[in-house]
């Protein structure tokens, strides 16, 4: 796929591209706050911002271009909580959906691989895009502060990932899951006669993109009983659906790796939702 993200460690030939991204003071402050003494900043001060234990600077690749980056940090000794910074994504690509998806793949790996109960992060209230995009994977506002930067008081939002995880497993792990299971079996695991035979209903519809590797799953109306008893209306809450379809895959293929992501969504005004599943030949997190 042309689009396919995938996370690796940062390295100080990365920083030059990465640095370019913020085209003036102002951008760069709101992404980067008083961690750097002057603009512009020079590759040898990124390097030395992650100095230490305990922090993983990662940097997004789709084929061998450089379009983000991301540090995970351990804030405290116990290791139970991450926070994200210097998140940003490649000016001439925003609005691609290439921020949302290097979020949710920091996400997963934080979730899943790191066992993390917890994610924060801060964002400047006069940055709304990176608000916005925030708020789209399932971040909330739990706070509100302010800081000097550059001799102006700027306010800040202190916020908290909302973990669909567990809230996903709970939703699909007794009936939902032995379905699936049933028709696995049936199918004897042929995930590309699974989604053209069997995920064809009144309520879902399946498509192979690329035999093995790639499927569509859709469905002609929001399944969520919170959903459809009015109580949520937030476009946020799809990333609950995303979490379950990785749980299930993960139930059905334990030893296979999945990515799902969001393509739309009925509570985003569209007429179904759809997703977009990708069998991995590997993880698209690469820390070692």
């Amino acid at each position: 796929m042309s689009d396919f993200m995938t996370l690796r460690p940062f390295n100080i030939n990365d920083a030059p591209t990465i640095l370019s991204w913020c085209k003036n003071k102002h951008a760069f402050r709101l992404w980067s706050a008083d961690r750097y003494k002057e603009f512009p900043a020079q590759p040898e001060e990124m390097i030395e911002q992650y100095e230490g234990e305990n922090m993983y600077p990662l940097t997004a690749v789709v084929g061998e271009g450089i379009v983000g980056h991301i540090l995970l940090r351990f804030p405290s000794e116990d290791k139970s909580v991450i926070r994200f910074g210097f998140v940003i994504v490649d000016d001439s690509m925003r609005g691609t959906g290439y921020g949302r998806r290097l979020l949710q793949l920091a996400i997963d790996y934080a979730c899943n691989q790191m066992g993390v109960k917890t994610i924060t992060l801060g964002v400047f209230a006069d940055n709304p895009s990176a608000l916005k995009c925030y708020q789209s994977v399932g971040f909330k506002i739990t706070g509100e502060d302010s800081y000097m930067i550059d001799g102006e008081k700027w306010k800040g939002y202190e916020m908290k990932y909302v973990n669909y995880i567990q809230k996903a497993i709970e939703c699909v792990k007794d009936s939902v899951l032995l379905i699936h299971e049933q028709i696995y079996r049936k199918c004897n695991g042929d995930l590309d006669r699974i989604f053209t035979e069997e995920y064809n209903t009144e309520s879902y519809t399946g498509k192979v993109l690329e035999s093995g590797k790639v499927y569509e799953l859709s469905y002609l109306k929001c399944t969520c009983p919170m959903v459809q008893q009015g109580f949520i209306k937030n476009p946020e809450h799809c990333e609950c659906s995303r979490q379950s379809i990785l749980y299930i895959l993960s139930q059905l293929e334990p030893d296979s790796q999945f990515d799902v992501r969001i393509e739309n969504t009925i509570l985003r005004g569209c007429d179904r939702c759809t997703f977009r599943i990708m069998r991995l030949s590997e993880s698209r997190i690469k820390l070692a």
